[in-house]
């Protein structure tokens, strides 16, 4: 077991024969999920049931299990807490976590990491998922024919920015970061991001509505029409854009172009340079579709009571060698 306490005991002479080296990988596998939906939603198994990484492994690991079974999340969430969370995120190489206290694991296991969890840990935390949303969907909105169309597109040009200084000490921004590095969180307000999600939001699921953009909580229908940015002309803009490519009629499409663009070829391309700048480095992430116009245009704490840091740049196995997924 990954723990850093130092009163361990690792392990359980009544069922030995049940430890075998199958078992053993899945349970490692389980802890490293969960941890991993630690990292990015603060939650082990999520709220109700199964979400993120660890139902994705869950389900890999034991197919006959059902994600809302009460005893199945039970079960997951119970695995999860078998390990330090510390120990887990050191293992991850999650930079900025505070020294463990004690022992980490048994040596006579090799932990290591598939790329699919080496991923979950290299991405943006728990505490910052609006942004994300926003820095993904408007990666993809700047580079779409139809970006010239969007409304104050110069407006999302510091995403990439405020990104980048999340990605520099991603832990400190961390929901739970005083937990995990013993120090106050930076000060970061997630929900400013709001005030462009639903432009962001109604091209997402507009042009992109089978994209795993789309299926975010923080983009759903009512969602994007509640931002205090949303605007009917823009949604309007894109429906009529969309009638039009499935009806083949080129010329109309120059004509949504041409009349409701509202930026400069030039000042559009000045964005997509910030984007692009900003996208060096960055760890892949999952594939979504591709929009017609594309195609067309060749439970720790969380810190209570805590002074906050000032957050730059936010302006408006067994001896065998196994891996754990």
């Amino acid at each position: 077991m990954i723990r850093d306490q130092t009163d361990v005991t690792i392990t359980d002479p009544a069922a030995p024969e049940a430890v075998t080296p199958d078992a053993i990988v899945k349970a490692l596998s389980i802890v490293i999920a969960t941890k991993a939906n630690l990292y990015l939603m603060n939650h082990h198994t999520g709220q109700g049931p199964l979400q993120g990484y660890a139902k994705k492994v869950a389900l890999v690991q034991y197919p006959t299990w059902r994600e809302n079974d009460t005893a199945v999340v039970t079960c997951i969430h119970t695995i999860g807490h078998w390990a330090s969370t510390l120990a887990v995120f050191h293992i991850a190489q999650v930079p900025g976590i505070r020294a463990l206290s004690g022992p980490t694991y048994t040596k006579s296991i090799n932990i290591v990491f598939s790329n699919d969890a080496k991923l979950r840990f290299a991405g943006m935390p728990a505490g910052t998922a609006r942004h994300s949303i926003a820095y993904e969907g408007a990666k993809r909105l700047v580079r779409n024919m139809l970006g010239q169309l969007c409304p104050n597109l110069s407006g999302m040009s510091a995403l990439p920015g405020i990104r980048k200084s999340i990605m520099e000490s991603r832990i400190a921004y961390h929901i739970g970061a005083s937990y995990f590095t013993g120090k106050a969180r930076m000060d970061f307000e997630d929900t400013s991001a709001e005030d462009m999600l639903s432009r962001i939001g109604t091209f997402i699921l507009a042009m992109m509505p089978k994209s795993t953009l789309a299926q975010s909580p923080y983009l759903t229908q009512a969602k994007v029409e509640s931002y205090p940015d949303y605007d009917p002309q823009w949604s309007n803009t894109l429906i009529q854009f969309k009638a039009s490519a499935a009806a083949g009629a080129g010329e109309a499409l120059r004509r949504v172009l041409n009349e409701s663009s509202v930026a400069s070829a030039e000042a559009v391309e000045k964005i997509k340079r910030i984007f692009s700048r900003g996208d060096r480095k960055e760890p892949p992430v999952d594939d979504e579709e591709t929009s017609e116009a594309e195609d067309m245009d060749d439970d720790p704490p969380a810190g209570r009571g805590a002074p906050k840091r000032k957050a730059p740049g936010t302006k408006p196995s067994t001896k065998t060698k196994r891996t754990a997924k």
